[in-house]
């Protein structure tokens, strides 16, 4: 019986195809541009979610900058109560060149203006769940000149060997001021879900004290990140009283006349969309404007949804006879409700398959307004839901 119903539904459709070729392209722009925009709020939203305990996972900072003393780290972990994890990292912030010995070869390959390098140490890869292809996440970065990579880093810099071979090769470091000769100690694989912890290459944060002495009991230099991942039911507000209380303990210690800054937790979920704090030169979304975005999203589908209801009633007075004679002639109000949601479940469905097709379009025509790592897959559940 259905059958019937979208068979008649198709002829009719066939004669009038002014309407319908308008009723679709005009719906199908409308699903495809809320689509658009669907996978733009989806991708912002969805970053760095993906830790099973990220709800309590924190960086600490202060009210001016992202940036806390690089001895903290160790105060923190002997004197304050709740914390689970302790993870210091410092961004290599300058144009660093990488230099790797070629294979079998006394020829060296040289990477300029590395990105993404950063001195952790072990705490980093309890904080962050990697999958290790190489070494060991309990030896790896421990001491002085150990170097982890990431699985794209690995095979750019070692392109001929395997992973387990890569372990103890040598990789040389050279910025404005230092050069440090280091050994791969581990390997890992890429984060496959949205972050802005992006980094390639992980050196131990004990190199840099050896580099910088001066700053690993500097109380006045702010220039180390610190993550932290606290207690099972710990209270963020007594963890940062106990910090405030260790940083005025130690400042005036070390004569330190800065001694009021007031410390926050800032939570992993807000490291994309904060406008205070930086998040390692990563690109970053404003609140306010994804939710104006979905809001445009749904006028845009509303507008399409009007102009589909406009024009099919525009149809009312030409399809008046068809009705007539359709009851004439025995047919039914159920029949000629199924025959009419028929065609409008064609339309919207062919509507809705052209939208897909027009959105990869629209990406990429307008390419240098998308985020860089959006792509569309039809096989989201997101986008699935959504359509």
């Amino acid at each position: 019986m259905l059958k019937n119903y979208f068979k008649t539904a198709l002829r009719n459709l066939s004669h009038n195809k002014v309407f319908s070729t308008i009723n679709i392209l005009g719906l199908a722009i409308g699903i495809s541009a809320s689509l658009v925009i669907f996978l733009i709020v989806q991708y912002d939203f969805s970053f760095d979610k993906f830790e099973k305990d990220g709800d309590r996972i924190y960086r600490v900072v202060t009210q001016n900058s992202e940036n806390v003393p690089f001895p903290l780290a160790d105060a923190l972990q002997n004197k304050v109560t709740g914390m689970e994890v302790v993870a210091p990292l410092t961004p290599w912030n300058y144009e660093v060149k990488v230099s790797v010995a070629k294979e079998n070869s006394e020829d060296i390959s040289v990477f300029r203006k590395e990105p993404n390098i950063v001195f952790a140490d072990p705490g980093y890869f309890k904080l962050i769940n990697y999958k290790w292809l190489a070494g060991s996440p309990n030896s790896s970065l421990s001491t002085l000149y150990q170097t982890v990579l990431t699985e794209k880093n690995a095979k750019r810099f070692f392109p001929h060997l395997s992973f387990n071979d890569i372990i103890g090769k040598e990789i040389t470091f050279n910025d404005h001021n230092d050069t440090i000769r280091t050994t791969v100690s581990g390997i890992v694989e890429n984060l496959k879900a949205n972050t802005d912890l992006n980094f390639q290459t992980f050196v131990s944060i004990s190199t840099q004290s050896s580099l910088h002495p001066e700053s690993l009991n500097s109380w006045k230099s702010f220039s180390s990140n610190l993550f932290v991942r606290l207690s099972k039911n710990t209270d963020p507000q007594l963890v940062k009283n106990q910090i405030a209380q260790v940083y005025k303990l130690h400042s005036k210690t070390n004569n330190n006349t800065n001694s009021n800054n007031e410390f926050d937790l800032q939570p992993l979920s807000d490291l994309h969309f904060s406008t205070m704090y930086d998040n390692f030169g990563q690109r970053k979304a404003y609140m306010p404007t994804l939710y104006g975005l979905m809001a445009v999203a749904g006028i845009l589908l509303l507008l399409a949804c009007i102009n589909f209801i406009n024009l099919t009633t525009a149809q009312s007075s030409q399809r008046a006879k068809e009705i007539g004679i359709r009851k004439t002639l025995g047919g039914s109000r159920k029949q000629l409700i199924f025959q009419f949601l028929s065609e409008t479940f064609i339309l919207t469905l062919i509507a809705t398959i052209l939208s897909i097709i027009i959105a990869p379009l629209l990406l990429k025509t307008f390419s240098d307004f998308i985020p860089e790592g959006l792509h569309f897959n039809i096989r989201q559940p997101g986008v699935i839901l959504f359509l």
